[in-house]
């Protein structure tokens, strides 16, 4: 039996550490979604940033490469028509510019 899909925890997630200084988790909504405890404390304060900026992170540059991708496609075989488009396409730059950003944004508290 296939189980229906799921959609996963709100965004943003954030990363936290735990009472003393031993556990480090994740939240999503003030819920915890994972608790990291393989590795050194250092490498899963780390392993924790990371998630917490791809999952942060990844709809921000999906919708930037999809707008990329839909211009460049318009516009793949008609170089005149960039040179009108070119306002558009600084848009689609400045969008995966900021999406590129935020992921490299501190992503833990």
């Amino acid at each position: 039996m296939i189980a229906e899909k799921t959609e996963h925890s709100p965004t943003p997630w954030t990363s936290h550490v735990g009472y003393q200084g031993r556990s480090v988790y994740i939240l999503a909504d003030g819920v915890t979604v994972a608790n990291l405890e393989h590795g050194s404390f250092s490498q899963r304060v780390a392993d924790a940033a990371y998630i917490v900026q791809a999952v942060n992170s990844h709809q921000a540059l999906v919708d930037a490469l999809e707008n990329a991708v839909v211009l460049l496609n318009r516009h793949a075989l008609d170089t005149n028509i960039l040179a009108k488009e070119l306002d558009r396409l600084d848009a689609a730059r400045d969008q995966a510019r900021a999406a590129i950003k935020l992921t490299k944004e501190n992503a833990h508290d």
